[in-house]
């Protein structure tokens, strides 16, 4: 579609979503439920905490081991609608938007099992979209799909790969974060680059900016889908060079605490 078409003449593409219920997915619900262009079609849920067969407290003791109390409150905060910070909007679960929408929904700690990608197959979707999603699509997941498979990354690829990149860009004491949304392939983060946005957070605060990263990330699926996507440029050489961060050990909770960040 030519940029300068009106956004309500593109094409409906029928949109699903993968995630793990949270504020930052109802940040990017909000921003496609927006745009006359997507129909939303269905939503997979994640029960997962890290790894497969691991919710609950096993998946609560597990992370707290690995991240710490803190992270690991910080964690809880994000995805429980009823722990409500001054700090936190107001904001509703997935299954909440399923059932106030009309939308299909699928619960699962395994997005490559038979029944899940029936699921998905079953809404007939133009686009299925992962954010803030926690599970890998197997090589057999993506193959021969008639529909797209795109992320939304917090971080800017191709250099800020991994599990929670606005964690070590604020680590690092970085000026600039940014948000990404790609392609998923067989290699985690390294799909085609669709867009990007660079962001200079106001606050080095974890939670502020991934909210406003994802909520951007919205905006960037919205610009997909009505032809009006701008690949970012003038990234560094040292931006550009891929590095993976997997969860963050207690001990850099605590260096992220004591640099000056708050979660």
């Amino acid at each position: 579609m030519h940029p300068n078409t009106p956004a309500h003449l593109a094409p409906v593409k029928r949109v699903l979503l993968c995630s793990k219920s949270s504020v930052y997915t109802d940040a990017v619900l909000k921003s496609l439920s927006r745009e006359p262009s997507i129909e939303l079609v269905g939503l997979v849920d994640s029960r997962r905490l890290m790894k497969k067969g691991e919710h609950g407290l096993k998946g609560i003791w597990r992370l707290i081991r690995r991240t710490g109390f803190f992270y690991t409150a910080y964690l809880g905060v994000i995805t429980s609608p009823w722990l409500r910070l001054p700090h936190v909007p107001k904001w509703s679960a997935m299954r909440e938007w399923a059932q106030q929408k009309g939308i299909a929904y699928h619960v699962t700690d395994d997005v490559n099992a038979e029944e899940t990608q029936q699921f998905i197959s079953d809404q007939r979707p133009d686009l299925v979209i992962a954010a803030h999603f926690n599970q890998i699509f197997s090589a057999s997941s993506l193959e021969n799909k008639p529909y797209d498979l795109l992320n939304i990354h917090p971080g800017l690829l191709p250099g800020a790969r991994g599990v929670d990149p606005v964690f070590y860009d604020l680590l690092r004491n970085k000026e600039d974060v940014g948000v990404t949304l790609h392609r998923i392939d067989k290699e985690i983060d390294a799909g085609a680059i669709i867009s990007s946005s660079i962001e200079r957070p106001p606050r080095r605060t974890l939670f502020r900016t991934n909210l406003a990263l994802f909520q951007r990330g919205g905006e960037l699926v919205r610009h997909h889908v009505i032809g009006q996507s701008t690949p970012v440029t003038g990234l560094t050489a040292k931006e550009q060079q891929a590095h993976y961060d997997s969860w963050p050990t207690a001990k850099a909770v605590w260096k992220f605490l004591f640099s000056g960040n708050r979660l």
